[in-house]
Order: C-alpha cells, then structure tokens, then sequence
C-alpha cells in the first residue's frame, strides 16, 4: 500500500497494479474500512480499479495525521460474500443501437452473435467516474473488443449502452462519449435528489438482459426496483 497527497484536500491510496477482480475486492473492503473508521474525519472516498481517493478539509485535518491513520489500520479481512448481481435490461434495436455497422465490422459477428455474448456473462462493476453514475464494467472477451470511435459524440443519449476496448459501461446522462453504441437501457441511472446517487457500486456485477422495443417502453416508467422484480419474475 502506498499513500501519496492529491492536491491539499485529499489523498490517494495506491492498493495494487493493473486491473483485476482480486486486486479491486481489495479495493472495496479499503474503502469500507476507511468509510467505517474515518467517517467523520474525512468528505468522501472514492473506488477505482486499484486505487482509493479520499477527500478530507485541510482546515479539519492535516494529510500527515490522515495518512498515518490510514498507515496504521490493520489489513480489512477478506470475507466470503456473495456480491450483488444487478439486472440491466437493454433494447439492442437499431434505432438505439447507434454502431451497429461498426461494431459487426469489427467484430466479424452478427448483430444476434454479438447480442448473445454480451448478454451471456456476469460483468464486474470496477468504479464510476467519468461523470457522476458511468459505470465501468469488464471485461469483454476479445471477440467483442472494438476499438473507440475516432471522432466522440458531443451527446450521448442517456441510458446508452456501449463498449470500448475491453471495458462495457452505461451514460448515466446525456454527456460527451467516444464508446461504441449497442443499445439503450430503460433503468433509471441516476438518482440527483438522494444517495447513493446510483443503483450501482464497486464489486457489483451487472448482467444484461435483451428486451424487445415495446417492453423498452412499458420499462420506462418504472423504478429500479420495479425493473429487477420484472426482470426476476420472467
């Protein structure tokens, strides 16, 4: 573990190299513990793939007293738990679909080929960034990875579900974006007036599930809840 400042009001905690599943749980129960200990000593922390952010006000406490706090706790155990499993509907018709052309050209496949694999898998939520709710999700086989459009998209519909890479995510918001559009997700993303602000956090997992254009419809009106329920009941 290495902790290094961030400017004067926050720190980074630096937990492993590289992305993967084990050095992301290790990730997860940092911020838990931090979150736990720390919860009125510090404004908030924040997961990546290998990394915690976490703000603190410097008029409150300094990053010496902060860092040897952090320096001093002890490893969080490694607890068997069974991560949340989120189902994310999506309609991958063309008309959501923005990349289609694109996304078969690079992959070789069909659209249903393509369709199936990304509904065939449990993808691991690593972190939300970019903007508020965008959630990363890995990873893609090598036969779904497509590079990013050459020229972004100065608005991404909300609700647009894409892949770049080896990573697939969901605009929370209509926002700039450069991924490769497969689809639309009825789902709520974002919650502005409450938190947590996204149904969604890190060491989730999502699987997404195909839905027809008139059942894209009828979900749009309903809440996350009501959608998981749906969705369970099928």
């Amino acid at each position: 573990m290495k902790i290094v400042p961030l400017g004067d009001s926050a720190l980074e905690v630096r937990l492993g190299h590289g992305v993967s599943p084990e050095v992301n749980d290790r990730v997860v129960r940092w911020c838990a513990q931090i979150e736990d200990s720390l919860d009125d000593k510090i404004l908030y922390v924040i997961a990546t793939y290998n990394t915690l952010c976490i703000g603190f006000d410097p008029l409150t406490i300094s990053y010496e007293v902060l860092k040897d706090m952090i320096d001093k706790m002890p490893e969080p155990p490694v607890k068997n738990h069974h991560p949340r499993v989120i189902q994310v509907p999506v309609c991958y018709d063309h008309c959501f679909g923005l990349d289609w052309d694109r996304i078969e050209k690079h992959t070789k496949q069909t659209r249903q080929e393509v369709i199936a694999e990304h509904t065939s898998r449990d993808f691991r939520v690593y972190m939300l960034g970019f903007v508020p709710g965008f959630v990363y999700l890995g990873s893609l086989p090598p036969e779904l990875q497509v590079t990013r459009l050459t020229q972004p998209r100065r608005h991404v519909p909300r609700g647009s579900v894409a892949i770049a890479g080896w990573q697939t995510g969901i605009y929370p918001s209509v926002v700039p974006g450069g991924w490769n559009i497969l689809g639309r997700t009825p789902m709520p993303l974002l919650n502005r007036k409450d938190f947590p602000i996204s149904p969604f956090e890190a060491g989730d997992y999502v699987r997404f599930s195909e839905v027809s254009l008139s059942t894209y419809s009828r979900m749009t009106t309903l809440s996350s809840d009501d959608i998981q329920k749906m969705l369970s009941g099928r």
